[in-house]
Order: C-alpha cells, then sequence, then structure tokens
C-alpha cells in the first residue's frame, strides 16, 4: 500500500511539473507568436516595394523605350515633310 501511495504521490508531483511547464508554455505562446508575425510583416514591406519598383521600373522603360520609337517616328516623318516641301519649291 505505500508502495501504491509513493507511485501516487510521484506521478501527482509529475503531472504538477507538466501542468506548470504547460502553463508557462501557454503564456509563453502569445508573445513568440507575436513577435513571430512581426518579423514576417517587417519582411513583407521589404518584399512589397522590391516588387513595386520592379513592376515600375519595367513599366518606365517600357514608356522610354515607346518615347524613343515615336521621337524616331516624328524625326523620320518631318525629314520626309521637308524633302518633300524642298522638291514642291
Amino acid at each position: 500500500m505505500e508502495q501504491f501511495e509513493r507511485r501516487c504521490s510521484d506521478i501527482e508531483q509529475q503531472q504538477r511539473r507538466l501542468a506548470q511547464q504547460l502553463e508557462q508554455a501557454t503564456q509563453s505562446l502569445p508573445g513568440v507568436m507575436t513577435r513571430s508575425a512581426e518579423q514576417t510583416l517587417q519582411r513583407v514591406p521589404d518584399t512589397l516595394v522590391r516588387n513595386v519598383q520592379q513592376g515600375m521600373d519595367q513599366s518606365v522603360a517600357g514608356f522610354e523605350k515607346r518615347l524613343q520609337q515615336a521621337g524616331r517616328l516624328i524625326a523620320e516623318g518631318a525629314q520626309s515633310l521637308s524633302d518633300q516641301l524642298t522638291r514642291i519649291e
């Protein structure tokens, strides 16, 4: 009987330790989750800014290319018009 009581007492102490550890883990969980979320959210703006910048750079590069093409076409058209006016005179 004494052995049974000692065993029960040991199991009870072990359960109390485990319950205490579980309580500590439960209390620390919100802090861990908050830090993890903050770290993730800090990386999101960097990635977002980088992606937006790349998208803008591509758009600007495309616009510059089209603008240069339009400038060449205007120059060619002006030269052609000038040549025609010279022939008419």
